[in-house]
C-alpha cells in the first residue's frame, strides 16, 4: 500500500528471505513534490539485504534479456540466482528451493563494500609466507613512490593512511596474497557439491571484488591503512609497528588460527 503524505519511515523488522523483503519494500510510499525530503531509516544489515535482493532481481532481468536474444526457453537456458555472499537473507524459504541445485559460476561478483573483513586462518607454508611478503613489499613500494598518493597519520598515531591508491596496485596485491584454506575472503577455497570432486578456486572473494570494482569503475582509487600496534617495528619506509595477536597452530590442517590479523 501507499500511505498518503508519508515523509519519514523507520523500517525495523528483519526477515530471513529476499523474496519476503522485496514484498515488504513496496510499503514505502512518497508524497508528490516532496521526493527529496523522503527518509527511510534502516539497520545496516537491512540495507545490505535490500542491496542483495535488488541485485538478484537485476540478474534475473538480464538473464531474461539474454534468453530472449538467443530465442531460448527457460528450460533450455537455465535460470540461476546468486547466493548471498554475506551473512544476511537467503534467496527464499528452503521448502521453495527443494528442486534447486547448487552450481559453480565462473564469475564471482559480490559486494564487500562497508564490510570489515579479516584473514584469520593463515597458512603455515613458508613458501606461501614468502609470496605474501613479496606482495606486501610491492604494494608498499607503490604507496611510498607514487607522488599522486597522499599519506596521512591520525592524531594518535595509530593509523597511517594512503589515499588515492591506484586500483591496479590493490588488485595486484590481492592476486598474490593468500591466507589459509577456507578463509572466507582471502583464502583458496574448495567447493564441494554432492558427489562431485572438490573444485579449488583459483581466486578469492577479496580479489574478485577488487577486479569487479576496477572493471566497472576504471578511475576508482583505494585508501590503504596500516594500523600501528605495540609489536616490533616493521622495516618499511614509514613508521609502522606490528600488531600482536594470540594464535593457535593446527598441525593437522597446517593452519595458524588467529583472533584477528590483517584487515582490508
Amino acid at each position: 500500500m501507499t500511505l498518503d503524505g508519508l515523509i519519514c519511515s523507520v523500517f525495523y523488522r528483519q526477515v530471513s528471505a529476499a523474496d519476503t523483503l522485496l514484498q515488504m519494500g513496496r510499503w514505502f510510499g512518497y508524497r508528490p513534490d516532496y521526493v527529496e525530503l523522503q527518509r527511510v531509516w534502516l539497520l545496516p544489515q537491512t540495507i545490505a539485504d535490500f542491496k542483495y535482493a535488488g541485485s538478484i532481481i537485476e540478474d534475473i532481468k538480464q538473464t531474461a534479456r539474454s534468453m530472449k536474444a538467443h530465442h531460448s526457453t527457460p528450460k533450455q537456458f537455465g535460470i540461476s540466482i546468486r547466493k548471498n555472499p554475506n551473512n544476511g537473507v537467503r534467496i527464499t524459504n528452503p521448502t521453495k528451493m527443494r528442486n534447486a541445485e547448487e552450481g559453480i559460476d565462473s564469475e564471482f561478483e559480490f559486494d564487500l563494500e562497508n564490510n570489515i573483513i579479516e584473514s584469520v586462518r593463515l597458512s603455515t607454508s613458508s613458501e606461501r609466507s614468502h609470496t605474501n611478503d613479496n606482495a606486501l613489499k610491492t604494494l608498499v613500494k607503490v604507496l611510498c613512490t607514487d607522488t599522486d598518493i597522499a599519506r596521512s597519520t591520525d592524531p594518535k598515531g595509530d593509523t597511517v593512511v594512503f589515499e588515492g591508491v591506484p586500483s591496479h596496485a590493490v588488485t595486484s596485491f590481492l592476486k598474490s596474497y593468500r591466507s589459509g584454506y577456507n578463509d572466507v575472503y582471502f583464502g583458496p577455497t574448495l567447493l564441494r557439491y554432492r558427489d562431485k570432486e572438490p573444485v579449488e578456486l583459483s581466486t578469492t572473494m577479496a580479489e574478485q571484488f577488487a577486479i569487479t570494482q576496477e572493471r566497472e569503475h576504471p578511475d576508482i582509487t583505494w585508501d590503504v591503512a596500516f594500523i600501528n600496534g605495540k609489536g616490533d617495528v616493521i622495516d618499511e619506509p614509514f613508521h609502522w609497528r606490528g600488531i600482536q595477536r594470540a594464535y593457535k597452530e593446527d598441525s593437522g590442517t597446517k593452519l595458524i588460527r588467529s583472533a584477528a590479523t590483517n584487515s582490508v
